[in-house]
Formats: structure tokens, sequence, C-alpha cells
């Protein structure tokens, strides 16, 4: 199925995975709204635990944490959009192709 609709289009497999994963009936938002709680439901303890005991040192540590996950977070779109952009392209190229190859050929008189 999957070599079957990549004809002409010749994803790679990350282009796939994120084609299928995009397509799949299973909503992925629950599953991201965790991970992301379990990254920063302790970052955000732990800011409050420092400033509740006054430790500087923890409210700071806490600060550095949540700013390497936004980092993280902002590399980790940057890389997807390249891979979202990839997968554009292939598809306009592909229509393009399929027009021209469609269009009728019209000779001079």
């Amino acid at each position: 199925m999957q070599d079957e609709a990549n004809r002409g289009l010749d994803f790679t497999q990350e282009e796939w995975a994120i084609i299928l994963s995009l397509s799949s009936s299973s909503p992925a938002t629950a599953g991201r709204a965790g991970w992301y709680a379990s990254i920063l439901c302790p970052i955000a303890l732990f800011c409050a635990y420092g400033s509740w005991r006054r430790e500087i040192t923890a409210v700071e540590m806490a600060f550095a944490c949540l700013l390497g996950c936004v980092l993280w977070s902002i590399v980790a779109e940057l890389r997807s959009s390249q891979v979202y952009r990839s997968i554009c392209r292939k598809i306009v190229a592909f229509k393009e192709a399929r027009e021209r190859s469609s269009a009728p050929e019209i000779s001079p008189p």
C-alpha cells in the first residue's frame, strides 16, 4: 500500500512517518499534553519549592530547565518544518507534473 501510494512522490521514511501520524484517526493532542505536563509540572513544582524556601538557586535551576525545554522544542519544530516543506514541495511538483502530462497538446496549424 505504501509503495503504491508513494509512486511518483518518492517520500522518505521520515516523511511517510509524519504523513501517517498526521492522518491517523487517533487524536495525539492528549498524548502531547500529557508529555509536556510530565516535563513542565516538576519544573514548576521545583520553582514553587524554591520560591517558598527562598532558595534562589532552585528558582534559577528551574528557569534553566524551562529554558532548555523551550530551546529543545524550537529546534524540534524547526527540524519538523523542514520535513513538512519537503513533503509539500513533492506534492506540488507531483501535481504540476500530472497537470502537464494530462494537458492537451495544441499543435500549430
